[in-house]
């Protein structure tokens, strides 16, 4: 039996170098060579829901100028890491600890160059 595992590291560091290129170095030429590999990605994911994905569509959508959809992608991220980060409600935890569970998001993996 084979287990096809989808490269959730990849599509994170695929997006962490359109980010840099786009936002960082306002280099969106540089951003843009990243354009089919990230399509590739976002067609294999085996899943919806993850903030990655989101962010993830939201940059592929900027990348071809399509703003409207980028826009709405961002608001469903916006909206995942709300949901995330709600789910300690009602939990006995400290704001390190919910910034710990966010940083594989947040943190130097997806913002650091």
């Amino acid at each position: 039996m084979t287990t096809n595992k989808f490269n959730w590291r990849r599509l994170v560091t695929v997006c962490r170098k359109i980010h840099f290129s786009l936002y960082d170095n306002n280099n969106v030429e540089n951003a843009r060579t990243h354009l089919d590999t990230l399509k590739g990605l976002l067609d294999a994911i085996p899943s919806e829901g993850s903030i990655v994905e989101a962010e993830a569509r939201a940059l592929y959508h900027e990348l071809r100028g399509d703003i409207a959809n980028a826009i709405d992608w961002r608001l469903v991220e916006a909206s995942r890491i709300e949901s995330l980060y709600q789910s300690f409600a009602g939990h006995d935890c400290s704001e390190e600890a919910k910034e710990w569970a966010l940083s594989g998001y947040l943190g130097p993996l997806w913002w650091t160059p």
